[in-house]
Parts: C-alpha cells; structure tokens; sequence
C-alpha cells in the first residue's frame, strides 16, 4: 500500500485544537482558552479542512478571535449561514415531530441539530445537512402523505436527472436503510432536506423496533421532540461514525469520533455499560463499537477506559471486513481517491486470490458450456437461470427465463457486471450492461440506458436467450487463455421512469457480495 504522507502543518493544528478542547471538557477549572500558537497557518487550507471534517462550526466557536482580519469575514459569513441553516432545521424538525405526534406516529429524531444539543448542550455546533428521522417501516406511506400535504417534494435523482416521485421509494435497493429525500422550500432559494429511515444503516435491520422504543423526550427551544436514549444514542453514533469510516468515497472523518469522545466525556457517569454490552450483543455489533472506540482513543489519547473498550473485544470470528495498517489519523486526512482506492485494492486482494474459495475453484468456460446457476429473486420470487460458454471471439451468456418472470421482464432491468482484476485501473467494474425487455423484445443497453450495440442477443428458443460479448470489452486476449473473470448478475425494478429499485443491495457496497465473489475460467 501507498506510503502516506504525515500530517501536514494545519492538519496537525486541527487535532490539537479538538485535544485541548477535550481535555479542557475534562478540567472543571479551565478557562477553555486555547494554548496553542497559529502563526503560519494557511488559513484558506484550514478553512477546507474544517468543512472536509464537519468540525467548522465548533472550531470557528474555538479560534474566531485567532483568525486574522483579512481571512476573518470569509469564516464569518459561513458561520452566518451556518446559524440560519440550523434555525430553518429546528423549525422543520419542531412541526414534523408535532405532526407525527398528531398520528401517532412514533418518529425519532436524532443527529444534526438534536445530537448538537445532547452532546453540547448548544443547537450550533454540529454542522448538519438535513434532518434524519428514524420510523416503524409500516408508518412510511403515512408519514409521506403527512410531509407532501405540509409542503415536501420526494426526489429522487438519476443520472443527473431529477424526478419527483409518487410514492415513497427507497434509494438504490430494496434493501437500503432510507427512502429518497423530502425537500421542502422554506423560503426563497432554502431548502430543508429530511430523511425516513427505517433501518440503522445495514446494521440493524430486523430489531428496529426494539431500537426504536430506546428513546426519551428532549426539549428543543420550546419543543418537546423524540430522541433516543442515552445508550442508543450511543450506539446510533458508533455505528454511522464506522459506516462512514468504510464509505467508498469519504471515508473516516473527525466529526463522528470527536462526538463520540465528547458524548463519553458528558455522559460516562450516566451511560449503563452493562445495558451498552447486551444491546451490542443483541444487534451483533461489538467489533463494530471495538474498532471505533479504539480509534476514538488513537486519536484522542485515550480519551475512554481502556476497560470499557475491551469489553466489546470480540474473541469469535465475526470479524469486520476492511483490515487497515494505516493509522487511522491518516486514514482522516486522506483524499477520496486515495480511500477509494486503498477500499478497491482490499476487494480485488479478496476477490482474485486464495481468500475467494471461487478463485481456488471456478466454473469452467469452454466451448461446450457448463452447468447453470439459478437466480431467484427475495421480493417476487422471480427466477431464471444462466450459465457461460465461450466462442472464438466472445463470451456467451445464456439465459433460460421462467415464464412469469418473462411476462413481467418489462419492469425490470437485469444487470450483468464484469470485475476488474487491476488495481491501477479507475474503476473497479470493468464492463457492465443490462437486459430488458421493450415491446416484447430482449435487448442489451448499455448502464446509462442507452442501446449496446456491441453484445449480440439471439433467441435461440423459447424463453432461451444467448448473449454474445465480445473479448475485448471484458479485457480478454484469447491468446492468454486461461482467464479468470469475476461477475454479478443483479435484478433492479423500474419504480418511477427511469428511478430504479435494485432488489438486492448493490455489489460495489455489498459486503457479503465480496466474502465470495463469483469466477469463472475461461478454458483454451
């Protein structure tokens, strides 16, 4: 792996500013002025950093008065829209909870602004983007009627197109924690964005109910709203904060751990570790709460009892996915690309090697063909089976539909995607292209849904379908043969135009997809 650089001079004044900040949480005597000296700061580089991370306004909060004239009025004005930002959101999030509240509908609201207030005791010092609510999945088409009647738009975005949908849609698959964003224009040119989560990211899925009822009731200026509780308050924060932390194109980034060294710092006389524990067993998250505990302590000097942290040290084999022999400092401060990339080589690592048993053992492609996978689909039961064989020049996928799938193909996109082997390459996908069926007809398009008229489909009988790619868009010479290729074959429903609905979660972020991923050797 790529050699990272060390931190550079504003970078490390960053982290000392959040450490003296901590520590000065912990020192009941403390004046909360700053020691620390900012000459030769680069304060348009300072500047970006802090947005990067999230951190700016309570950094600006820290060092407005050590920031230099000339640079000041730049820091200023963010911070100006910072606060009216933050005053539209309370207002939003004020007349939501009332309106559930009227349906009965149990709405929690957690993070931005209602964590700001719980760790900091100040609405203002978390930057925050929308308003994240979490609900009962059956409450949706209720809560969504709620939200357009009080002026919400549901958007959905695909390939830079925008489309106001209907009905309440999930984003990207039907496995995916929230629904597409409402937004509401408050007044001229501001927009609130608000989300419906039914799930804790992919963690916690099936217990949400028993989540949702870990709450408690906070007043926010003048409102009585729902948050959760301290506990799950707590695990609601580890979670998002790893999440984030294996994201393919963020990464780690300070916000989340410092809250969560500050939420312990506020909260440790009171929080119930033994309730933390069970909750961590039940929701099978304790590497999860390990991995960001110990990180929190790496970069805030171990800011947590050491003993609290061992307790979620997992002695079984359910260990997290991504390894990293980064420090996770770097990690912080590393560019989207470098993350990206360092992500790519751990799933090409896992996927072409002895770590894949498919690697060790793939199917065999030759001019004969071999024997059929079946697919079948976990929302209409839909399925269809498919197996490869090769020609002089391509690779042929044939495809054998049941009827009822076939009748109801036109709804559907079936998505083949071919994986690439090469860490310099950009794109972890090295070619992908989609069946569908229009007026009757079995055709290729490319991803953007435009017409592939490169990969030739013949029916060769009824509901047998042959789908010719050529070698060189799957990157093969048949002079080198033999190859290995990894695929995935996905189902997505057409839900609203061209807004898409994956039926499984996509293979780029599925995890479980990269435990194993699929091979086949192409034979001389």
């Amino acid at each position: 792996m790529k050699t990272m650089k060390p931190l550079s001079h504003e970078q490390t004044l960053i982290i000392d500013i959040l450490k003296m900040a901590v520590s000065n949480m912990h020192d009941d005597k403390s004046d909360n002025k700053l020691v620390i000296d900012f000459s030769n700061v680069n304060w348009f580089a300072f500047y970006k950093l802090i947005n990067e991370q999230g951190i700016f306004p309570f950094i600006y909060k820290k060092i407005n008065e050590y920031i230099p004239n000339e640079i000041f009025p730049m820091f200023l004005e963010e911070y100006k829209k910072h606060i009216q930002y933050i005053d539209l959101l309370i207002d939003e999030i004020k007349e939501v909870a009332e309106l559930a509240q009227r349906q009965n509908i149990h709405l929690v609201v957690s993070k931005g602004v209602v964590l700001s207030k719980l760790i900091y005791d100040d609405v203002y010092v978390r930057k925050a983007g929308d308003i994240d609510t979490y609900l009962n999945d059956n409450d949706v088409p209720v809560m969504h009627s709620i939200l357009i009647e009080h002026g919400y738009i549901h958007k959905a975005t695909k390939n830079n197109e925008e489309h106001t949908l209907p009905f309440p849609i999930l984003k990207y698959s039907y496995v995916h924690h929230e629904y597409w964003e409402y937004i509401k224009e408050v007044s001229k040119k501001e927009y609130v964005y608000l989300e419906l989560q039914r799930f804790i990211q992919n963690k916690i899925t099936h217990q949400m109910q028993d989540f949702l009822n870990g709450f408690q009731m906070m007043e926010l200026n003048g409102a009585v709203i729902k948050t959760f509780d301290v506990e799950h308050s707590l695990l609601l924060l580890t979670i998002n904060t790893y999440v984030d932390s294996q994201w393919f194109n963020s990464g780690p980034r300070l916000k989340g751990y410092f809250d969560i060294c500050n939420y312990y710092t506020k909260f440790s006389k009171y929080i119930d570790w033994d309730r933390i524990y069970s909750l961590s067993d039940k929701y099978n998250i304790h590497e999860v709460i390990y991995r960001v505990l110990s990180d929190v302590n790496e970069i805030f000097n171990d800011c947590i009892d050491i003993r609290i942290i061992q307790l979620f040290k997992s002695d079984t084999s359910n260990k997290l996915f991504f390894e990293w022999n980064t420090p996770v400092l770097l990690r912080i401060f590393q560019s989207e690309l470098d993350h990206e990339r360092s992500i790519k080589k751990q799933l090409i690592d896992r996927c072409f090697s002895h770590n894949n048993p498919n690697f060790i053992a793939p199917k065999i492609v030759d001019f004969t063909g071999g024997d059929y996978d079946k697919f079948i689909d976990v929302k209409y039961g839909f399925s269809f089976q498919f197996g490869f064989k090769r020609s002089s020049s391509c690779l042929i996928l044939e495809l054998h539909f049941e009827q009822r799938f076939f009748d109801s193909l036109e709804d559907f996109l079936l998505d083949i995607a071919f994986i690439n082997e090469d860490y310099n390459e950009s794109n972890l996908c090295k070619y992908a292209f989609c069946i569908v069926k229009n007026e009757g007809h079995i055709k290729a398009n490319n991803v953007d849904e435009t017409e592939n008229k490169d990969c030739e489909i013949i029916m060769t009988s009824d509901l047998i379908y042959t789908i010719s790619i050529p070698y060189n868009l799957i990157g093969v010479d048949k002079n080198d043969l033999p190859v290995k290729l990894a695929y995935n074959v996905s189902l997505s429903e057409r839900m609203h135009k061209n807004v898409m609905l994956l039926i499984s979660e996509h293979w780029y972020f599925n995890l479980e997809y990269w435990e194993n991923p699929p091979i086949i050797q192409l034979q001389t």
